[in-house]
């Protein structure tokens, strides 16, 4: 697999740029909501609850756009699951 030009990347992702702020966003604020977070032990643990939720947040904004495409599936419970919010 090549690397893509940094140019590239940006023309492409330009126009999905407000959508993928809206999914961190939403994931952030989340994270910030989640009673969880007094209980961890590790940084490690609530860095992979926010990359869980960014995903979670990614799966609904994007799952039907036919312009996106999911690239792995690896280690992924499903996607109905996966998408409720």
């Amino acid at each position: 697999m090549t690397t893509p030009e940094i140019e590239d990347v940006h023309t492409i992702l330009a126009d999905f740029e407000s959508r993928l702020r809206g999914v961190v966003d939403r994931a952030w604020a989340e994270w910030q909501d989640a009673d969880v977070r007094s209980r961890l032990i590790f940084p490690r643990s609530g860095a992979n609850a926010v990359f869980d939720f960014i995903v979670r947040h990614a799966l609904a904004e994007f799952g039907e756009d036919p312009e996106v495409h999911e690239i792995a599936k690896v280690g992924r419970c499903s996607s109905s699951s996966a998408t409720e919010s």
